[in-house]
């Protein structure tokens, strides 16, 4: 079995919509037996809004940076959660970071924001809240708090640094955010849920990565071939080995 995982923002995704050609080659790919993974950071809620209208139909989706997977049919068959208190103590500790929108992610509803945010194409991950004060979070079922620091990637390290330090969390970086989640929550582990999920051994599969930033390399670490862009910083273009100017390219690259 081939499995290609691809990250949505910077990848297949951008602030106007879905990549030109994208959903004909995942279709393509599709047809040729293989399966097709979404791995984004992005939450249930934004995940399929972004795919609304697209025709794309993901065999499986690993979402929040793998705190909730779904199926075909959207229906979730996994989930990991943080607990209240964990929460609690994470937005308490960074509502106070100058110019750093505070975010508690759902597992399928709207997501919440910790302090007044500034909501723009621009951060990608997150286009729609609901509003709550640092002081009465929400009796909900928060898989990961995530900051965005736009233009400010010494405030993203610290924040980076803080939470893996002070909690027993996982802590990923993607370009302006950095995402709190669950320990041992990453897009490589997600895609390995999958492959067990769907009853297949890891000898019999056969994995291959689209990505732009730095949550993306666990995936990376598990793929025959990971892609990757000229617009990614140079360290995941390393990592990934092969730089492609689109992942519709990449794709066909795998499929000719």
């Amino acid at each position: 079995m081939k499995i290609a995982a691809f990250d949505f923002d910077g990848t297949i995704y951008f602030p106007d919509g879905l990549a030109p050609d994208i959903a004909e080659a995942i279709a393509e790919w599709q047809a040729a037996g293989n399966m097709a993974v979404a791995a984004t950071g992005k939450s249930y809620n934004e995940a399929y809004r972004a795919l609304a209208g697209s025709g794309v139909e993901f065999d499986y989706s690993i979402l929040a940076t793998g705190a909730v997977i779904a199926d075909k049919n959207r229906q979730v068959v996994h989930h990991a959660g943080l607990d209240r208190e964990t929460v609690a103590q994470l937005v308490h500790g960074l509502v106070g970071n100058p110019g750093t929108n505070v975010y508690g992610i759902s597992s399928t509803g709207l997501d919440y924001c910790f302090r007044e945010c500034v909501i723009t194409a621009d951060t990608g991950v997150i286009t729609e809240v609901a509003y709550a004060s640092p002081e009465a979070i929400p009796d909900q079922d928060f898989v990961a708090v995530a900051t965005w620091t736009p233009d400010n990637p010494q405030v993203q390290d610290a924040i980076h640094r803080w939470a893996r330090e002070n909690f027993a969390v996982e802590s990923t970086k993607n370009q302006g955010f950095v995402d709190i989640l669950p320990a041992g929550t990453t897009k490589g582990n997600g895609v390995e849920w999958v492959a067990q999920h769907a009853g297949w051994d890891r000898e019999e599969m056969e994995i291959y990565s689209f990505g732009d930033s730095w949550n993306d390399l666990s995936m990376f670490r598990l793929s025959r071939q990971a892609f990757s862009f000229p617009w990614a910083p140079r360290d995941v273009q390393e990592a990934a080995g092969t730089v492609v100017g689109s992942a519709a390219e990449g794709l066909r690259r795998l499929l000719a």
